[in-house]
């Protein structure tokens, strides 16, 4: 049985691979730019004889990992300008609470209690 997949759907084709050769030993899987870090090193020793990664050109999926991508977000939330001041303010409601909210309040007296 050969499973295959692309980017996502490489990573998950990998790790069915794996499971099946459980009950199919035969199982091969071809990953075309699987997701990079998406197993330990014990699991990727297992995944060496099964699992055949292929990552072409500059994509950068199959080259990410924890440590990369963590270093990602940081130059990112350094590279961000700081955050300016709202130019509008929401106007505030004309005649007070609404009677829904007078109501709620307890504020709100009905016109024929009294």
């Amino acid at each position: 049985m050969v499973v295959t997949g692309h980017s996502l759907g490489a990573g998950a084709a990998a790790l069915v691979a794996l499971y099946l050769r459980n009950f199919y030993p035969e199982t091969r899987a071809w990953a075309f730019s699987p997701p990079g870090g998406l197993v330990d090193s014990a699991l990727a020793g297992a995944a060496a004889a099964c699992v055949t990664s292929v990552a072409v050109g500059k994509d950068w999926v199959p080259r990410l990992s924890l440590a990369s991508f963590e270093r990602l977000r940081d130059d990112m939330a350094r590279a961000r300008p700081p955050a300016l001041p709202p130019r509008m303010r929401a106007p505030a409601p004309r005649g007070g609470a609404s009677p829904a909210a007078a109501a709620r309040a307890g504020a709100c007296q009905s016109a024929w209690a009294s």
